[in-house]
């Protein structure tokens, strides 16, 4: 899955994923490459996040009774060819609900180093505490940032709180508890970041 866009800072995702307001709705995103989200936009540097793998947005509501199952994808963001943008592997557009279910994902951010407030990370949520409500998960999957990380590169972002590494993104996350528990923090070793996610990284096969 590729997507590209002209110079503007509006947003643009590989996978962008909402759900109606009422009924019980369970959404699965599996088994999707997402690379080659690029802009062309050379403005002033923006903390704004315009590049995303995968966008879970917050029009439809948020319930517990509606749910994305998200597994075995394999996101490769590189936003080096307009370093004022930011750009993030994985956003979810509200924290207070759906029920968010992840597992067995990679999610690679290959950013060369920016200025501030610009900056690229592997996952986003709108709180410093909170990824979601009861019954929400997240474990077994591959974050990694390969450039100036805790500067401009950062595994994750809560709110406008920014975390360095997976540790800490996982202890400020109360909800749920045990986020990220069995999570690594290696690099994927594509065939290439740009046309062929393959990996070949011995740490995140078996």
């Amino acid at each position: 899955i590729r997507n590209s866009s002209a110079t503007s800072t509006t947003a643009l995702a590989g996978i962008r994923a909402s759900h109606n307001t009422t009924g019980t709705h369970t959404l699965r995103i599996y088994n999707n490459a997402v690379y080659e989200i690029l802009s062309s936009y050379t403005g002033a540097a923006s903390a704004a996040r315009t590049l995303k793998g995968i966008f879970v947005a917050s029009s439809g509501g948020g319930t517990a009774t509606q749910s994305y199952q998200v597994y075995n994808n394999s996101v490769s963001i590189d936003g080096s060819a307009s370093p004022n943008t930011s750009s993030i592997c994985f956003e979810i557009g509200t924290s207070s609900g759906p029920v968010y279910n992840l597992a067995n994902n990679i999610f690679a951010n290959f950013t060369a180093t920016q200025g501030a407030p610009a900056r690229h990370s592997c996952i986003y949520s709108t709180s410093a505490t909170a990824f979601g409500p009861a019954g929400t998960s997240s474990n077994n999957n591959n974050f990694f940032v390969a450039n100036d990380v805790g500067t401009s590169g950062f595994m994750g972002i809560g709110n406008t709180t920014t975390y360095s590494v997976t540790a800490l993104w996982a202890a400020a996350m109360v909800s749920p508890a045990g986020m990220e528990a069995a999570s690594v923090a290696v690099n994927p070793l594509f065939v290439s970041n740009t046309s062929d996610l393959h990996i070949a990284a011995g740490g995140l096969n078996g």
